[in-house]
This record gives C-alpha cells, sequence and structure tokens, in this order.
C-alpha cells in the first residue's frame, strides 16, 4: 500500500519485482524517448508504453532470460508505465477543468455586475424621478418608490457585494475542497 503513495514508478516496480522474483538484482530505470529497444541490451531490455520507449529492467543474474518471466514482468513495468502515464493525464485535466471553472465563475460574475449597473440605471432612477413627480397623487408616489426600493434589493442579490470581483471563485474553490 505505501509503495502506491511513492512518487517514483520506477522504485516501485523495482520493489514489486524484486519481492515476487526474489532477485535483488533486478532493476527498473526509466527510459529515454530517443532510445530504440534493441539499443543497449546491456543496459536492460526495453518496456513500451503506448508505442514509447518507458523503461529498462534490467538484473544481474539470467532471470530475463526466461521468455514466460520476461514477458510477465513486461507486462507488469508496462501496466505500471500506463498507469503513471493516466494519472498525469487526469491531473492535467483536473488542473485544466479547474481553470475553466474559474474563467466561468468570473465571467459570470461580471455579467451579474453589469446587469445590475444595467438595472439600476434603467429602472431604479426613472422608478425614483417618477416618484418624485407625482406629488399630487402620494400614494402612487410611494407606491413607486417602493418598487424602486424592491427592485434595488434584488440588484443586491445579481451581484452581492461579498462574492464580487472574483470572489465567487475563491467561495467556490473552498466549497469544493471541503
Amino acid at each position: 500500500e505505501s509503495l502506491w503513495n511513492a512518487a517514483d514508478p520506477f522504485a516501485v516496480a523495482t520493489a514489486l519485482l524484486q519481492q515476487s522474483l526474489g532477485d535483488d538484482s533486478l532493476q527498473v530505470r526509466p527510459a529515454t524517448p530517443r532510445e530504440r529497444p534493441d539499443s543497449e541490451v546491456d543496459r536492460g531490455r526495453m518496456v513500451l508504453v503506448e508505442g514509447l520507449p518507458w523503461a529498462r529492467v534490467a538484473a544481474g543474474t539470467s532471470i530475463l532470460d526466461d521468455e514466460p518471466t520476461w514477458r510477465a514482468v513486461e507486462a507488469a513495468v508496462a501496466r505500471i508505465g500506463l498507469h503513471t502515464h493516466l494519472v498525469a493525464q487526469e491531473g492535467e485535466r483536473a488542473r485544466a477543468v479547474e481553470l475553466s471553472r474559474g474563467r466561468l465563475l468570473d465571467a459570470a460574475d461580471r455579467e451579474r455586475a453589469l446587469i445590475g449597473a444595467g438595472l439600476g440605471e434603467e429602472v431604479v432612477r426613472p422608478l425614483t424621478h417618477c416618484a418624485t413627480q407625482l406629488a399630487e397623487w402620494p400614494h402612487l408616489a410611494v407606491e413607486l418608490r417602493g418598487t424602486a426600493s424592491d427592485v434595488s434589493t434584488l440588484l443586491g442579490g445579481i451581484a452581492p457585494v461579498h462574492l464580487g470581483e472574483g470572489r465567487l471563485t475563491e467561495a467556490v474553490r473552498g466549497l469544493c475542497a471541503r
């Protein structure tokens, strides 16, 4: 269990294979991307992951000369390599989703602020102006002032000050972290 928490997949593969095969000389090392599978055979046999060189497996004994053993070792190392590759891809996708989520929240925050400003200018101000012009109909002026107040209250919910200017993104990240 604690092996899988190790940061080095080659150390994981080496430890698992040494334990499984009882050969402490067995080593799994990273291959360079330019290596050809048949090059430097003395450094070990090549394991490919998704068609690319991923690891070299070498042993100080002849254990890898047995073809069925080699095929089993190759398959195990390739699975560890594929797992490592998939975990890295998933991490990249998760980072991309997080960045996208932040951009969406920021855009929504800006849009809410624009809508709030527009409604304040286009609705509240004319209602208030009309209310001041209706001195001879006080009950109507009270209604208009009340409507302007209600719209202002609604606008407070469209672009909440405490979540504006990027704080909405931080709030959602905080909720996700919990």
